[in-house]
């Protein structure tokens, strides 16, 4: 079944699937979602997350991306955009998450190698 996405409203949910297929078929990367507890990937162990990152990508060379996504969503009876600002202040917390390599201390630099922060502008995917 083939998705058109530019046909999907704009929700924080419709952006992660948007990105998810991207990130993952194109560039072959692991993607992950809504990440809040400890894992092991790659050259990395991280502990739990706060605030949750809505998505995290592992590249192929083991770069770790973090993305805090914002989309449309209902407010009362209209659907609003993103505050212009919105997700800056949960993507600068994420930049604190420590990273800590098997068998050494915890380190005070975060795991991520980029935080990306995500809006949606209008309701089609060209404009993301």
């Amino acid at each position: 079944m083939v998705i058109d996405y530019r046909k999907l409203p704009m929700t924080e949910d419709a952006v992660f699937l948007a990105l998810w297929h991207q990130l993952s078929t194109r560039r072959g990367s692991h993607v992950f979602q809504k990440v809040c507890i400890s894992k092991v990937i790659g050259r990395y162990k991280y502990f739990t997350f706060s605030p949750d990152i809505d998505l995290l990508e592992v590249t192929t060379s083991e770069k770790v991306i973090g993305y805090e996504l914002k989309g449309y969503r209902k407010r009362g009876k209209s659907i609003e955009p993103p505050m212009y600002y919105e997700g800056v202040d949960e993507g600068l917390a994420n930049l604190t998450n420590p990273t800590v390599s098997p068998g050494s201390a915890p380190e005070t630099a975060s795991i991520f190698d980029e935080i990306w922060v995500v809006h949606t502008e209008g309701s089609d995917t060209e404009r993301m």
